[in-house]
């Protein structure tokens, strides 16, 4: 889970599930700590580091977005966003969203 340091407990705060796919590592760790900084949210974010990871993980339907590179080393996000058959929102990009 990712958290704000330092900021006093907010029982109004709202819990949002992330799913990054993305073979970049130092990408995904970006993007992770730019989630911290958002006000009034906590997300939970979980790394895909390839696309048929991200595809049998995304299966169960527990995310409420997928932040999606475009390109996946031999594998393509397209296909990762098909896959996933649209049970959520995804967002697909390419280098750092």
């Amino acid at each position: 889970m990712i958290a704000m340091p330092d900021q006093p407990p907010d029982t109004h705060q709202t819990v949002c599930r992330v799913a990054i796919v993305d073979d970049d590592r130092g990408d995904y760790a970006i993007i992770a700590r730019l989630l911290t900084q958002a006000p009034r949210t906590t997300y939970e974010a979980t790394h895909y580091a390839t696309g048929d990871a991200a595809i049998a993980g995304l299966a169960d339907g527990a995310f409420d977005v997928a932040l999606v590179d475009e390109n996946l080393g031999l594998e393509s996000g397209r296909d990762v966003v098909r896959a996933a058959g649209g049970q959520f929102s995804m967002t697909l990009g390419s280098g750092l969203f």
